[in-house]
């Protein structure tokens, strides 16, 4: 008996950045940024229907002082996606990964999150 593909072609091949991969490379350029003053980590929610990621930046010298930045859930498809904007309080819904970039770039260059990095930076080096 012949077997017969009922699948079709599937995109093995094809590469898709996920959202959990943009958002550990932030977290790795974040510490490369600030000398690893400050740095970053992203954290699964295991026990949720959907895919959930909380994004903390976390100042070692300051007793592991953690923030958390963000916080994004997208079901299997990837997107659309949620984020939950903490500092401000806000929530963005992106329908692609090029829209997600934006508004997580937006999020990580804001104002508030530079003024939260210059803080957290500063009492780091005056800490002792």
């Amino acid at each position: 008996m012949t077997k017969v593909n009922l699948w079709g072609d599937i995109p093995i091949k094809e590469e898709v950045k996920t959202p959990l991969a943009i958002l550990r490379e932030q977290a790795a350029i974040l510490g490369e940024l600030t000398n690893e003053i400050l740095i970053a980590r992203v954290h699964r929610k295991k026990d949720a229907r959907e895919f959930e990621y909380t994004f903390y930046m976390i100042a070692p010298a300051l007793e592991n002082y953690t923030y958390a930045v963000l916080s994004v859930e997208h079901g299997i498809e990837l997107y659309p996606i949620e984020i939950h904007d903490m500092a401000a309080d806000r929530y963005l819904r992106c329908d692609d990964e090029q829209g997600f970039i934006v508004a997580i770039g937006e999020i990580l260059s804001s104002e508030r999150m530079k003024r939260i990095i210059v803080g957290l930076i500063s009492q780091s080096k005056f800490s002792e």
